[in-house]
C-alpha cells in the first residue's frame, strides 16, 4: 500500500510490529484501506486502532475511505464495522478468457 501505519509492541526489549494499516489512492478520490494484525495480537483492538489512524490520515488528505472484504471474512467485517464503515453492497468479478 502507498500509505502505511504500523503499531509497535510496548516490549521493554526490542519493539516489534504487531499491527498495521494503510491505503492506496484510487482515482485521486478514494482511499482503499486494509489492515494486518499479527496472529498473537488479534482480538484486542489493535486492528481497529491501526485502521483508525489510516482512516484519519486519508480523511485529512481529502480522500473518501472505503473497505472491501470477502463476505466470509468475519474478522475483517468486524474491523470495518468498528471503524465506522457501513455495508454498501457486493462486488462480482468475472474474468473472461480469450
Amino acid at each position: 500500500m502507498e500509505n502505511t501505519f504500523t503499531l509497535l509492541s510496548d516490549s521493554e526489549e526490542e519493539p516489534v510490529p504487531v499491527a498495521g494499516a494503510g491505503y492506496d489512492v484510487w482515482e485521486d478520490t478514494v482511499a482503499h484501506l486494509g489492515a494486518l494484525v499479527s496472529p498473537a495480537s488479534r482480538q484486542i483492538g489493535l486492528g481497529s486502532q491501526s485502521v483508525a489512524i489510516a482512516q484519519k490520515h486519508a480523511i485529512d488528505a481529502g480522500l473518501i475511505p472505503q473497505w472491501r472484504v470477502h463476505v466470509e471474512n468475519f474478522a475483517s467485517i468486524r474491523t470495518a464495522l468498528r471503524a465506522g464503515f457501513e455495508y454498501a453492497g457486493t462486488q462480482t468479478t468475472v474474468i473472461l478468457k480469450n
